[in-house]
């Protein structure tokens, strides 16, 4: 989410304790995010704890960006977080990137030390390394080779595109696993159910990329806003992340008019086609948030 991307950049005054969380969250992070603003206390309670976080929602909703905020301003904050997309990994590689082969080669739980480890995608770990994880997350160590064990300090994060408790229901993921995994729970709507979201979103982003691009101050037209609202998001922040900067490029200045969008945007209108499985209107941005 652009939000957090420009906090994470920023080196706020949060990461060396100069300003109170609760403050910093309202006036920076939920200033822009009407859905956010009603979990200010929430959030600061989850980046005081230790607790293994779950992040699940479709492709582009801010999962990774949310886990790197938690971990900035987290105990945890002077460590690395170590990102790893499960999905990218084949079977025979997914050992050896997360728990090394042997006691000298520890994989990206080692590299994480006492910092943090995302696991993207954590859905596609093979049945062996789903146990081998619930395990390490019940014990606070992994098997090193032969009767070994290595200590393991980091704090775990995994996210999903999938309702990991229907794949649990279907056999797909473990039951165990899933339980410690969710010690904090939280589900991203996508952008088409928080619709409050896009004009804040959109001012921000144009307002970064104008100054990215050397454009200075750039106005925004309200059928800019009237378009961008209506427009369905498949990808989610992350596409109307793109579409802005397209925009805002293409614009000769100094007003950012709905004919600077790209075509396929700009053209969209409320016809059979713009229906989007799974919509079901507005929610808040956590739909889901649990202590365990």
């Amino acid at each position: 989410m652009p939000g957090f991307a420009l906090w994470v950049a920023s080196h706020n005054p949060l990461a060396n304790g100069k300003e109170d969380p609760e403050a910093f969250w309202e006036r920076d992070f939920l200033g822009s995010m009407p859905s956010l603003r009603d979990l200010v206390g929430l959030l600061v309670r989850a980046t005081a704890d230790d607790v293994p976080v779950l992040l699940t929602g479709e492709t582009g909703t801010g999962k990774t960006h949310l886990a790197q905020l938690i971990h900035d301003h987290s105990r945890r904050k002077v460590y690395p977080l170590v990102v790893v997309s499960c999905s990218a990994l084949a079977p025979q590689e997914q050992a050896r990137e997360l728990f090394g082969t042997d006691p000298n080669q520890s994989g990206k739980f080692g590299t994480a030390g006492a910092g943090t480890l995302l696991l993207k995608d954590v859905d596609a770990l093979g049945p062996e390394q789903q146990a081998r994880l619930a395990r390490l997350l019940e014990a606070g160590c992994s098997e090193a080779g032969g009767n070994q064990t290595r200590p393991c300090r980091a704090r775990v994060m995994a996210s999903s595109k999938l309702n990991l408790k229907e794949a649990v229901a279907q056999g797909k993921f473990r039951s165990d696993l899933y339980d410690r995994l969710r010690g904090l729970s939280l589900h991203l709507p996508p952008l088409r159910e928080r619709r409050a979201d896009i004009g804040p979103l959109v001012r921000e982003l144009v307002a970064q990329f104008a100054q990215e691009l050397g454009k200075g101050m750039l106005s925004l037209d309200a059928g800019v806003l009237t378009t961008l609202e209506a427009f369905p998001w498949p990808g989610n922040i992350r596409q109307l992340r793109n579409v802005v900067h397209q925009a805002v490029l293409a614009s000769p200045g100094p007003e950012l008019l709905k004919w600077d969008l790209p075509l396929g945007v700009r053209e969209w209108t409320a016809s059979p086609r713009a229906s989007v499985p799974g919509s079901r209107g507005s929610g808040s941005l956590f739909r889901t948030l649990c202590f365990r």
